[in-house]
């Protein structure tokens, strides 16, 4: 009989085109879980919990959706449940911390195509050092083993076991139950969908008080980052690479986070009550990161369009206007820095946002998009330039033209001396033309020989 729990919260961002598409995915497979499980909207105020509802609602920011895994079927038909029956998922070859698949949240940013994939999974320890045992796991390191690691032997140390009859008769990663049981490969090109990160975000929630374990701090990092050596003894890149102010503790409540996710352990609430109170937290600073990610995608593809000259100036301005909007409807939506009067939330939620540097990178696509702004907008100047001198130079033809005309239909008899002034007045305007525009001509001509050699 195992003695202890956690809960595991394993995060996957991904892209898609055709909203339509996955929209009607997860309405076929969409289980009565409430939405209530998801959020304690009794934890946050109420313009935070006003921006979560489901796929129906259209609420502003994020459409939740929750899919029993064990009913999910693969193209044949078969369920999870039932492919897999009395069988037994295990972290670990001596089978001694077996996990439970409970439910696989789906969540669409209305903002952008942006989604998320929130694997909730339980897990029971016939140890009590739930800590210890963590860190010498690698099932969620990755998820799409296929692209990560090419020897099966690697397979089997990131794949839950599976055990039947006291046997492991298969080994089964996350990105095998996406594939298999709600995406298959064959439409993804139908929804334009396409994985963000090889390495998924892991979040652990632990209801232990934290003072009871030894170089706690060191087991939390070794838990998120991928240990030196097989046991997780070897501390050294956690005292190279230990980060100030990465670890708070709160009314006997311990939180550890780093950029590639967080521990949570806390004592004064159940698994699904400590699932509910911290998950909409932690979506709230992974979309922050992901969007500016995402955007800064988009800037990167304009700056790629602009070298090939694949666009018009026009639609290049257009595209980061329209980015510079999603930013900052994003910032308005969710870019709070207090969300609820509870102390552990709006400190963990400070922690995450430092540790995945929110601040920073949104500093930097602002200052990304401006200067691509000004890159472009001093090239629109460059042409503008260019038809103003054209302009003048065309003037400039068309009074020499003149200037010709009028010498060579010149009658002195009829000639007066306002005549003469007249006569100086527009020779004097073309020298200073052409003195003046000289160089622009010589330019322009240089350029069109250059383009035509």
């Amino acid at each position: 009989m195992t003695s202890s729990r956690s809960k595991a919260i394993i995060i996957i961002p991904f892209r898609f085109i055709n909203r339509i598409e996955i929209v009607n995915l997860i309405q076929k497979q969409v289980s009565t879980v409430s939405l209530k499980k998801f959020i304690d909207r009794t934890k946050y105020f109420d313009f935070i919990t006003d921006k979560f509802g489901t796929l129906d609602e259209k609420k502003e920011l994020f459409s939740i959706s929750c899919i029993d895994i064990s009913l999910l079927k693969n193209s044949q038909g078969v369920s999870f449940k039932d492919k897999y029956d009395q069988c037994n998922f295990y972290l670990d070859s001596n089978l001694e911390i077996s996990a439970q698949f409970s439910n696989l949240w789906i969540l669409l940013n209305s903002l952008v195509d942006i989604g998320y994939l929130f694997f909730e999974i339980n897990i029971d320890y016939q140890s009590k050092d739930i800590i210890g045992c963590l860190q010498n796991q690698k099932v969620f390191r990755f998820f799409n083993l296929e692209y990560e690691l090419k020897k099966n032997t690697e397979r089997k140390k990131y794949s839950f076991k599976v055990q039947k009859n006291e046997q492991i008769i298969d080994y089964l990663c996350l990105h095998d139950v996406l594939n298999y049981f709600f995406l298959p490969k064959s439409t993804h090109a139908k929804i334009g969908f396409s994985f963000i990160h090889s390495k998924p975000i892991q979040f652990h929630i632990i209801p232990d008080a934290g003072s009871g374990y030894s170089n706690l701090q060191s087991k939390c990092y070794n838990i998120l980052r991928i240990p030196t050596s097989n046991n997780g003894s070897n501390n050294q890149p956690f005292q190279n690479h230990f980060l100030d102010n990465n670890q708070v503790i709160i009314d006997s409540t311990y939180f550890f986070a780093l950029n590639e996710g967080a521990i949570i352990i806390d004592p004064n609430r159940t698994l699904d009550e400590a699932f509910s109170m911290y998950c909409p937290l932690i979506l709230m600073v992974i979309n922050q990161r992901e969007l500016i990610l995402n955007e800064n995608f988009l800037i990167s593809n304009v700056i790629r369009d602009r070298l090939q000259n694949n666009l018009k100036d026009y639609e290049r301005l257009s595209r980061l206007e329209t980015i510079s909007k999603n930013i900052n409807e994003a910032r308005l939506s969710q870019f709070f820095y207090t969300i609820s009067t509870y102390s552990e939330l709006d400190v963990f939620f400070k922690i995450l946002q430092k540790q995945m540097k929110i601040d920073i990178l949104l500093k930097d696509i602002n200052e990304s998009i401006d200067g691509v702004k000004e890159i472009l907008q001093q090239e629109e100047d460059y042409r503008s330039n260019v038809k103003r001198d054209l302009i003048g130079i065309i003037i400039s033809i068309i009074g020499i033209s003149g200037l010709l005309s009028f010498l060579i239909d010149f009658d002195a008899s009829t000639f007066s001396p306002k005549s003469l002034l007249l006569f100086i007045g527009i020779f004097l305007s073309i020298i200073i033309t052409l003195i003046f525009y000289s160089g622009k001509i010589l330019s322009i001509v240089k350029n069109i020989w250059a383009k035509n050699k």
